[in-house]
């Protein structure tokens, strides 16, 4: 006769059963003394084995489900003709079981889930047995299948097609490197072209598509379709994650994003968290509005990637053969059978949520390589050992140091693994992205310094970080051509608060109100290096600054709103214009954070220093320099110097005082000796017992020290004189 459920929950010790049902008298105390009682674990796993296919199939679905309803495993106990119901089903059709609130006493229902629970084969928590208390069921109760019992009892058999390596086609793999390299690319493709909204609200799909050609990576080929289904995963997540700001007419890039100091595992995990709570944009395009996705459908893919964890990896497995693994397992994963009958079937309703998980959240964040047919449906995956492990792990590691970034005369710039995100998005700065792969390319050109300059970056800040990342010189063409370039940034300057233009010497304007190409933009000449612009439609700033350009000079452009930039600062606290004259619109905020500063070889009012009283000014009631640091920030984009923030840090708290002096000391040998010169009415005053120290010591008053010498001398006491170090 084969062994059955009964039979294997009648290896239960009684006496624990008992016990058991009768947790309620059992003190706290004595819980792991009886955890330590259950039935042996090896007779248990030997019955295990062999249950019949039926009885087996219901313990697999709870062990590889890990949780379940109450009334569901009811309604599986009764199926299987192992419990009967308290109250007979109202419709057999559409079978439910309405638990009777006194089944706890119940010897059909009590005794099976008591030795369910003793058993350690079901729970109402996980991990801790016995609370709290296992007979205490009330509808809804969810049951669990503690860890310790899911790693003890035997993987359960799965119905899964495997398909050979060679057969598959229509592969797309994926990398960790890749999945993070594609959050830096995003944002860097938003940063330099935002995503438009439409009248309607809804982003547009030609700034979509845009930005997501900029998120394929070298090499890979991705039909129109799965480049938006890419990047509106990739953007509904970054909206998330503060990678980009949402706002009622733009999708920008957040300045600096602070999951790009993540290490690549944490980020990984923090888009997964993320993605369970966000939904992709609706019809609407809308994203931080969009709400949370139903708590069924969190539930679903929380139990997919449970069930997940116990599939074989490195090997393709059929998705409809897991499918229906699923359904097998978990026919109750997201809709009642009621619910099924009555409306879509499984393969209408579950089976497409699975395949998007599968081939979205988990695919885009490395976990698995999907296989897809040539209409883009899900026809096999394979799961990546390393790529799940890190979704899945307790704790993400450190980010290790990053990879060095080699220069060439070419004027390229690579960046080798492994890579910090925060280091790319400030080489962006001053370089242009010209290839996403596994190590990043970049080129600097004469605009991508002239955008570093406008950012508040010097020539020299941008050397010392190419050089401090490479560790070592730069080749000597780029940066005498980088010179080159910097030195023809500051030679005009674009007003837009007054449509002037300013040019660095007389001699300059000359030459350019000679350039009949030039000469419509021009009005009335101010003063020797300054020039009114006209302001007809015909003769705009953007097409001034294009006809600059075309001539080889690259204009600095001040907006009238004064944005974040236009100052670069030193380590030294000297605060300098990146522009020839500086627009009025900074006055408020330099006068906040800066004084006025002389310098012979610069225009009048395009040199400040920070001053320790400007710093002090600012600081809040705790003496903290942040809001002092904020302002000086309005004045430039580029990171200030970690010895300037220290200093700053430094003068926002109280001045600190201190004072050295010198002191007189007599060290006696004897201490009642010290005793007798202190009772002296001679030596009254001219004496004081050294704090802290023993008897010995006392200290000399300057001008009573012949007194004490005598004193010494009369009591025959030979006196030498030291310093002691």
């Amino acid at each position: 006769m084969s062994t059955t459920l009964l039979d294997l929950l009648s290896l239960v010790n009684p006496d624990v059963l008992a016990a058991v049902r009768h947790t309620r008298q059992v003190t706290g105390a004595a819980l792991l003394a009886l955890a330590q009682q259950l039935a042996d674990a090896a007779a248990i796993q030997e019955a295990y084995r062999a249950l019949p296919a039926a009885e087996k199939a219901f313990m697999d679905r709870l062990l590889l489900r890990g949780s379940d309803w109450a009334a569901g495993l009811q309604i599986e106990l009764v199926g299987l003709e192992l419990a009967e119901p308290d109250t007979p089903p109202a419709l057999s059709d559409q079978f439910r079981y309405l638990p009777s609130l006194t089944r706890a006493n119940s010897r059909r229902f009590g005794d099976i889930y008591a030795r369910l629970l003793a058993a350690g084969l079901v729970f109402t928590i996980e991990p801790s047995y016995f609370s709290p208390q296992p007979l205490d069921f009330s509808p809804g109760r969810m049951l669990c299948v503690p860890a310790e019992v899911q790693r003890a009892l035997p993987r359960p058999d799965l119905d899964l097609k495997l398909i050979e390596d060679s057969a598959i086609s229509g592969r797309r793999l994926a990398r960790a490197e890749f999945s993070c390299l594609r959050f830096f690319a995003l944002w860097e493709q938003v940063s330099r072209q935002p995503i438009r909204r439409t009248v309607q609200g809804s982003l547009r799909r030609v700034d979509v598509r845009k930005a997501g050609r900029a998120l394929v990576m070298g090499g890979q080929a991705w039909n129109d379709q799965e480049i938006v289904e890419l990047t509106e995963f990739y953007v509904t997540v970054a909206a998330h994650l503060g990678i980009l700001d949402d706002g009622p007419d733009l999708l920008n890039s957040h300045p600096a994003p602070a999951v790009f100091k993540l290490s690549q595992p944490a980020l990984l995990q923090a888009a997964l968290a993320v993605r369970f709570q966000a939904q992709p944009p609706g019809p609407d395009g809308s994203i931080i509005e969009a709400g949370a996705q139903s708590l069924a459908a969190q539930k679903v893919q929380t139990e997919l990637l449970r069930f997940l964890q116990t599939l074989p990896q490195n090997a393709w497995i059929s998705f409809d053969s897991f499918s229906q693994s699923v359904r097998r397992l978990a026919p109750e994963l997201l809709r009642t059978r009621a619910q099924q009958a009555m409306g879509a079937g499984w393969n209408i309703h579950e089976q497409p949520l699975i395949a998007d998980f599968i081939r979205g959240a988990l695919h885009w964040l490395a976990a698995c390589d999907v296989a897809l047919d040539s209409s883009g449906d899900l026809v096999a995956f394979r799961l990546l050992p390393e790529g799940l492990a890190a979704l899945l792990a307790d704790q993400a590691p450190t980010r290790p140091e990053p990879g060095l970034i080699v220069v060439q005369p070419t004027f390229q710039i690579i960046a080798l693994p492994p890579l910090a995100l925060d280091m790319l998005c400030q080489l962006s700065d001053f370089a242009n992205l010209t290839r996403l792969a596994e190590a990043p390319e970049f080129k600097l050109t004469k605009e991508s310094l002239y955008r570093a300059a406008q950012a508040g970056y010097s020539l020299d800040q941008v050397i010392e970080t190419l050089q401090r990342w490479s560790r070592s010189a730069l080749p000597g063409n780029v940066q005498r051509e980088m010179e080159e370039w910097a030195g023809r940034h500051a030679r005009i300057t674009l007003r837009r608060s007054a449509p002037l233009l300013q040019a660095a010497s007389e001699a300059l304007l000359d030459e350019l109100l000679a350039d009949r190409a030039l000469a419509p933009f021009f009005g009335e000449r101010l003063a020797p290096t300054v020039v009114e612009l006209t302001t007809d439609e015909a003769h705009r700033p953007a097409q001034l600054w294009q006809t600059l350009v075309n001539r080889g000079e690259l204009a600095m452009q001040m907006d009238a709103e004064a944005p974040t930039g236009g100052w670069r600062v030193t380590a030294e606290g000297e605060v300098r214009s990146v522009a020839a004259l500086p627009d009025p619109l900074w006055l408020p905020v330099l006068q906040k954070v800066a004084a006025p500063a002389a310098d012979a070889n610069a225009p009048p009012g395009t040199v400040w220093t920070i001053t320790p009283e400007k710093v002090r000014a600012l600081a809040d009631k705790n003496s903290s320099a942040a809001p002092y640091l904020v302002q000086l920030q309005k004045l430039v984009r580029s990171p200030l110097p970690a010895d300037l923030i220290q200093r700053i840090e430094r003068w926002a708290r109280p001045p600190e005082t201190a004072q050295i002096g010198q002191v007189i000391l007599l060290r006696v040998s004897v201490a009642e000796t010290a005793t007798n010169l202190l009772a002296d009415r001679s030596l009254r005053g001219a004496l004081r017992p050294l704090p802290g120290a023993d008897g010995s010591w006392l200290v000399v008053k300057e001008e009573a020290l012949p007194r004490v010498r005598a004193r010494l001398a009369a009591w025959e006491v030979t006196v030498t004189e030291g310093t002691w170090g």
